[in-house]
């Protein structure tokens, strides 16, 4: 239970980092004349390359050669991800809500879902890893 909310407070840390980098890059962009969407891709790959490097590495504690399979993983959760924070930042740009606002809303709502995609699909534990913790 203890080594869960290690995790968690990890990946929320790692997660207020990739925060500051897409919102940082999403704003410059967007003051830079860049349309919403255009900002969203832009940035949103920017706080995703963070986040795999950091979350593999320091929460979840993969180590070594880079598993492509793995890499896929990450990538189809969050390609997931992006598709719900995008369709909820259209949705509250286009009903009138402010862009920075909608963007942090669309944010918000995919953080739960890839926490729970990373931690178990994309850095799941090996079977070893979990028969030695069971025991």
């Amino acid at each position: 239970m203890k080594n869960n909310w290690l995790s968690f407070f990890k990946y929320c840390s790692i997660g207020a980092m990739n925060t500051c980098i897409d919102l940082g890059v999403f704003t410059l962009l967007t003051y830079a004349g860049w349309s919403y969407v255009a900002a969203q891709c832009v940035s949103y790959i920017f706080g995703v390359l963070n986040s795999y490097f950091m979350n593999r590495s320091w929460t979840f504690r993969h180590r070594g050669k880079i598993d492509r399979q793995q890499f896929l993983k990450f990538l189809l959760l969050n390609g997931l991800t992006f598709c719900i924070t995008t369709g909820l930042l259209s949705l509250l740009v286009q009903a009138g809500w402010g862009t920075i606002i909608s963007k942090l809303c669309g944010m918000s709502a995919g953080f739960m879902f890839n926490y729970m995609g990373s931690k178990l699909w994309v850095f799941e534990p090996s079977n070893q890893t979990r028969r030695s913790e069971s025991l």
